[in-house]
């Protein structure tokens, strides 16, 4: 590079040579120095490189009165061919003379112009373009070949069209044909790379990209038809992410690029993926769009990548830095020697510290969030229980014991049969109240209250079937010594002719056994006779010794003259309530026995009873002196 000169420089077309609209486009000719630009005005115009002077301009295209502005170019002084497509659809082609160079050119170029009507209007527009919110095809592209002398091959990209056109021009015979490429099923075509041999040996391939990621490839040589579109010979899916905005090919490799901006490198012939790149430019705001592949430049060995204002080139083969060291001063192995060995010794053990620090870091948390599942796992499989054989056990444990709560709450809300197996004497039998004439005697306290932390509850009537008892009798409170009941549950009772030291038994609706009989409040004895002996028993007082129910003696008291029924001549005793419950057991079971006996009889003979009562009462007494007591 020459360091005397600046390296670009600034000039301005002259006025009477400038567009009167906007430049369109601008299509360089680096074989003959010119470059062509199209203008909004419906001018093109050729330029000199160099100077920037105006070769040539044609004239203005006007429909209907109005401008006619061009949209695109192609050819230029070397291809010997110059064509415009304008916005009307029409297509200009402008021929050069033959052997007309940039030296030999005259100050006012005179072009022969050739207007082709546009080929989408000929070809059958396909059904989805008369939806009217489907935007109209516009030209979007122009390639322009030039076959032979006379002839010259155009190939046109229309945008939101399924189809792109090969239009053939014999400049001669001014001949036209329009052949279409394409699917119509398939998606809008967004572009194409023509790869046209300069051999007419070789053959020529056309391959379009379009707006579902897919990739084409058409025969450019197919012969003409106008029936239906030239199917691709091959295709397909390149991108997944979007569209296909610029497609690049060489005699190793084809690249394409997307709208999201990746790029994806494939094999020339076989058509696989070799390279995939990411978009270099940084993402977008929230609502935007990504920055697309604009364009794609490839050489033998290196891929220039242009997405939005970023560049990224990548180059094939491997980078060595043996090709540089020779341009290394000599003190470069000195300088790397200025620092001390011990600053290097501290920075390789912060770099150790910080590499276990890390290892630690992710140790802790590979243990946070796998040890709970590792756990669960080494549980399940000491068990050799899976995870649905685990959840099924843990719900048969829950209806059990949901089975065994609704059992116990249903125990609970009554009294059954069982709940009176383990308390003695236990054992209770309707029957109804005696007269009050009859022997009572006085249960024990014992066996017929239930003593809970030194309270007392009475029992209930034993149920005659498994069902609950919904409704308990009432309590009625059981005497604790001889005398007149004053209790509001018990109902007073006196015997008919019975005398004044008669005490009156009270009368319950229980249905509880028949009590022992009353005892007169007199403590003196009465001589009983039994076979013609009669005999006196006498209590001592001394509270040394153990007293019992029998240990008092009895007295019979003699029959009220005048009538009465037999009952009247049967006297009550009377015993002392005694200062501890040391009632034979045997003797409780052979009354309560000889009671249930006698539940069965209508009326005994009172003879039979007082006999009876009296043998009880030596029963007892025999048992008391087996004990040691003084009776």
């Amino acid at each position: 590079m020459d360091h005397g000169r600046a390296g670009s420089r600034f000039i301005r077309c002259g006025v009477n040579d400038q567009h009167e609209g906007t430049v369109q486009q601008l299509v360089p000719d680096a074989a003959s120095g010119t470059f062509l630009s199209a203008g909004a005005d419906g001018r093109a115009k050729l330029w000199d490189s160099k100077n920037l002077r105006c070769l040539w301009s044609s004239e203005k295209q006007l429909q209907s009165l109005v401008t006619d502005p061009l949209l695109s170019l192609a050819g230029g002084l070397s291809e010997g061919y110059i064509a415009g497509a304008l916005a009307s659809g029409d297509i200009l082609l402008w021929i050069v003379p033959e052997m007309l160079t940039l030296d030999d050119l005259p100050a006012h170029i005179v072009l022969d112009e050739l207007r082709v009507t546009a080929p989408i209007h000929i070809e059958r527009q396909p059904t989805h373009q008369a939806d009217s919110s489907v935007p109209e095809p516009r030209l979007s592209q122009m390639w322009l070949y030039r076959t032979a002398i006379s002839q010259v091959t155009l190939f046109i990209r229309y945008s939101n069209h399924p189809l792109f056109y090969r239009v053939f021009i014999d400049t001669k015979s001014a001949k036209v044909e329009t052949t279409s490429f394409g699917d119509s099923s398939s998606g809008y075509i967004s572009v194409i790379e023509p790869v046209i041999s300069i051999q007419p040996s070789e053959g020529s391939m056309i391959i379009a990209g379009d707006q579902l990621g897919f990739v084409s490839v058409y025969d450019a040589n197919a012969p003409f038809t106008s029936q239906a579109p030239v199917p691709p010979v091959h295709k397909f899916e390149a991108h997944t992410d979007g569209c296909i905005t610029a497609i690049s090919w060489n005699a190793i490799v084809l690249a394409t690029g997307s709208a999201r901006g990746t790029t994806v490198v494939w094999d020339a012939l076989t058509l696989e993926p070799v390279r995939y790149f990411t978009s270099p430019a940084a993402r977008p705001a929230p609502g935007r769009d990504w920055d697309s592949v604009g364009k794609i430049l490839l050489d033998k060995e290196l891929i220039v990548i242009i997405v939005g204002n970023r560049v990224m080139t990548w180059k094939v083969g491997q980078v060595s830095g043996r090709e540089y060291q020779h341009l290394k001063s000599r003190n470069a192995h000195a300088k790397k020697n200025l620092i001390s060995k011990g600053h290097q010794q501290y920075e390789m053990h912060k770099d150790i510290s910080e590499s276990r620090k890390e290892l630690e870091y992710e140790k802790a948390h590979f243990q946070r969030t796998y040890g709970r599942e590792r756990e669960q796992r080494t549980t399940l499989t000491s068990l050799g229980l899976s995870e649905l054989e685990a959840v099924e056990y843990v719900l048969m444990l829950s209806r059990e014991e949901e089975e065994r709560r609704r059992i116990a709450m249903a125990v609970d809300e009554g009294v059954f049969e069982g709940d009176f197996d383990e308390l003695p004497g236990t054992s209770f039998q309707s029957q109804p109240s005696p007269p009050s004439g009859y022997l009572s005697s006085r249960r024990s306290s014992s066996s017929s209250t239930y003593h809970s932390n030194g309270r007392q509850y009475p029992r209930v009537t034993l149920p005659i079937s498994n069902e609950k008892v919904q409704v308990s009798p009432p309590f009625v409170p059981e005497p604790m010594e001889a005398g007149t009941s004053i209790s509001p549950l018990g109902s007073m009772a006196t015997g008919s002719g019975g005398q004044s030291g008669a005490m009156a038994v009270r009368s319950t609706s229980s249905s509880s056994p028949v009590h022992f009989p009353a005892i007169s409040s007199s403590l003196s004895s009465t001589p009983s006779s039994r076979g013609g002996m009669s005999t006196h028993h006498s209590v001592s007082s001394s509270p040394d010794q153990p007293r019992s129910a029998w240990s008092t003696p009895m007295r019979s008291v003699p029959p009220s003259p005048g009538p009465s029924s037999p009952r009247s001549r049967v006297s009550t005793p009377v015993v002392a309530r005694p200062s501890s419950s040391n009632m034979s057991m045997l003797t409780a079971d052979i009354a309560r026995n000889k009671e249930g006996l006698k539940k069965e009889e209508s009326l005994p003979d009172l003879e039979e009873m007082d006999d009876d009562l009296k043998f009880a009462i030596e029963l007892s007494l025999a048992e008391a002196r087996s004990r040691g007591e003084e009776v």
